[in-house]
């Protein structure tokens, strides 16, 4: 177990939290073997085991928790510093020498690096005796039974930490749920947990206390108005209803000092938790009239852009391409020029990847479970196809297709339902909503889930986004760089399901484009409430994992990379998230690195960079738009002149 807060390091290119183990937790006798013997949206079982003598114990992990709690079955309980050493416990010092100490919980202090100490809190059901030395904590009982808990009281927290700590310490939360739901124009995220009481003389008193993130606390909704009435159930991660029916409300206690690389975090009580977020309307063109004076330019790009081939063999390239031209379908429509040309070619162009008759074509992986292409699955470079058979990037790839067909549906829909196993094959790979199928256990774990694809494969439920990176280890855990794409993805999505009339389609798509937007202006839109100063002055993180958020990319180092990968595809959802506000802030740092003297701005990029100004100044990014000779491949100059032709009076 490692508490990287006390390992945080800030500069301007990121901010890092380093893994060392400051507990271990085990058995006087190893184990031998470790394996998943069960998983849910938002918990995990990891059992090690020692077959020879029938001894286990499982680690009852759950997001949110700030307790580690252990499961022992039958076994020594043994908790390690391997580079640190035991200072004291309940008061009394510890040496090298071992002594015993008795009792259900037990005060910890070890030094780490640095000369820092941590404060842990070790709580057992019953009273045991331990030996305990400088550098072991072990519970002199090999017939032990039970769930372990510890929590650490982080340095400068506020009076009451550990009190808090201390009472609820007895519910331990061992399964979840989440559900999708809306009320009119809110959508509702509902997380339960079911919980187990590890001792019978506290429950009255304890409940499940839990940690938020700052994304959590902007949404919760407290207990005293919450209101289930008239919603719509979008999805639910349980097949059989609500698995967990008995829930208490929630109650936001506030900050105790706990701090992760996403700011601050906020106990909770109670295992069931609404989460509001206002849908904002948006739909397949702009939600602002397009100015009168730009009709003409416009035309005469539209004309030359409906002269574009896509080119790419693979699926991100050729998709960026397609939804490049689908825009053009919806412009075109908006200016009331004909659309039947452009519709003919997309559903050429679209064709080939529905049958499987292009170069590099989807197959099914019944490994994972998904959607690959056959290059990406079969290649002899991971990294082919951006990963894709590593399940990297999915929804970036797929994104630009379901936008593409989202835009054919809506004028032709008889062409994408007589391919729609296809179509729907791509969509639940990226954002499936069936649940998962619950089997019988000791806490009614998922251990078998949909069996042709998981439920929303890149969303973190917990997180509040998607992390793009597949199925391989990153240093600094799972991550995304590309918040925009994703929201665009979701986006393409949610217009799919309204074209077709596909309700749980189109407010999945809207559930999961929420909540990667409110993600993007929390945490890629940087703020010192969130980062501090030092790395906020950025104004946009370039990558968010599990540990470390960073000014980099995977593709360039410059700063157009890092802001502009994370606002492209300039279309009318990204109105919803990239404010004039934020724009106010960024835009200095693109107008800068505009006229950087040496490796100047490439063309492509400085074609995202004006349409990044318009949102301040339409008037000023019209002209420079006018002095491009190129555009990105999902880009044109008809799109860059709708965006800015469609900006609100400045």
């Amino acid at each position: 177990v490692s508490y990287g807060d006390d390992r945080r390091v800030e500069e301007p290119s990121k901010i890092e939290e380093y893994f060392s183990a400051d507990l271990t937790f085990g058995t006087v006798v190893p184990s031998i073997s470790r394996e998943v013997v069960a998983f849910d949206p938002l918990t995990v079982h990891l059992q090690y085991r020692n077959e020879s003598n029938g001894t286990t114990f499982t680690v009852l992990l759950a997001r949110g928790s700030p307790y580690v709690s252990i499961n022992y079955t039958l076994s020594a309980p043994m908790i390690t510093t391997t580079y640190f050493n035991i200072l004291w416990c309940n008061n009394a010092s510890i040496s090298k020498t071992p002594t015993t100490v008795a009792g259900s919980t037990f005060t910890v202090v070890t030094q780490i690096e640095h000369q820092k100490t941590q404060e842990w809190l070790i709580f057992f059901p019953t009273n045991v005796t331990v030996s305990i030395n400088s550098t072991s904590f072990a519970v002199q009982d090999e017939t032990f039974s039970g769930i372990v808990r510890a929590a650490i009281v982080p340095r400068n927290s506020p009076d009451g930490t550990a009190a808090h700590l201390r009472q609820h310490a007895s519910i331990v939360p061992v399964a979840s749920a989440v559900s999708l739901s809306s009320i009119v124009t809110t959508g509702i995220m509902e997380f339960t947990w079911k919980t187990v009481a590890t001792t019978t003389d506290s429950i009255a008193a304890a409940s499940l206390l839990m940690l938020a993130h700052p994304h959590h606390v902007d949404s919760l909704v407290p207990s005293a108005t919450r209101n289930r009435s008239s919603t719509t159930t979008v999805m639910h991660s349980s097949s059989s209803g609500d698995p967990f029916a008995s829930s208490t409300p929630s109650i936001l206690l506030g900050p105790f000092g706990h701090r992760t690389i996403k700011g601050n975090m906020s106990f909770v009580l109670g295992n069931s938790w609404l989460l509001a977020d206002t849908f904002q309307e948006v739909g397949f063109n702009s939600r602002h009239p397009i100015a009168a004076d730009a009709i003409a330019p416009l035309l005469v790009a539209l004309k030359n852009d409906s002269n574009f081939t896509p080119q790419a063999l693979d699926p991100y390239f050729f998709g960026k391409e397609i939804a490049r031209q689908a825009r053009l379908v919806l412009i075109a429509d908006e200016l009331n020029q004909g659309t039947t040309k452009l519709l003919d070619q997309l559903e050429d162009w679209l064709l080939p990847w529905f049958v499987g008759k292009n170069f590099d074509f989807f197959v099914y992986d019944t490994v994972w479970g998904g959607v690959c292409s056959v290059k990406g699955l079969r290649g002899v470079f991971w990294m082919t196809d951006f990963g894709n058979g590593w399940y990297n990037d999915h929804h970036f790839h797929y994104g630009y297709f379901i936008y593409a067909a989202a835009v054919v549906a809506k004028y032709r829909p008889d062409f994408v339902l007589r391919h729609r196993a296809a179509l729907m094959s791509i969509v639940r790979d990226i954002a499936n909503n069936s649940p998962h199928e619950y089997v019988s256990n000791m806490f009614d774990m998922c251990v078998s889930c949909s069996p042709y694809f998981p439920l929303a494969r890149h969303m973190s439920w917990f997180d509040g986004h998607s992390f793009a990176s597949g199925v391989y280890v990153l240093d600094g855990g799972k991550s995304q760089e590309s918040v925009s794409e994703a929201i665009n993805a979701y986006y393409g999505v949610y217009l799919l399901g309204q074209a077709l009339s596909m309700p749980a389609v189109e407010h999945m798509g809207r559930h999961l484009m929420t909540l990667e937007m409110r993600a993007a202006t929390t945490y890629w839109q940087t703020t010192d409430a969130i980062y501090g100063s030092v790395y906020a002055q950025n104004q946009m993180t370039g990558q968010i994992g599990s540990t470390k958020v960073t000014y980099a990319t995977w593709f360039g180092p410059e700063v157009e990379h890092m802001h502009l990968i994370n606002l492209m595809p300039f279309t009318p959802v990204t109105e919803l998230f990239v404010s004039a506000a934020f724009v106010t802030r960024e835009y200095p740092i693109l107008a800068k690195a505009l006229h950087r003297p040496a490796a100047p701005m490439d063309e492509i990029w400085k074609g995202y960079t004006y349409l990044d100004h318009a949102i301040v100044d339409a008037k000023a990014a019209w002209a420079e738009v006018a002095t491009l000779k190129s555009f990105d491949d999902g880009n044109s100059r008809a799109n860059s002149l709708y965006w800015i032709a469609t900006r609100p009076t400045n």
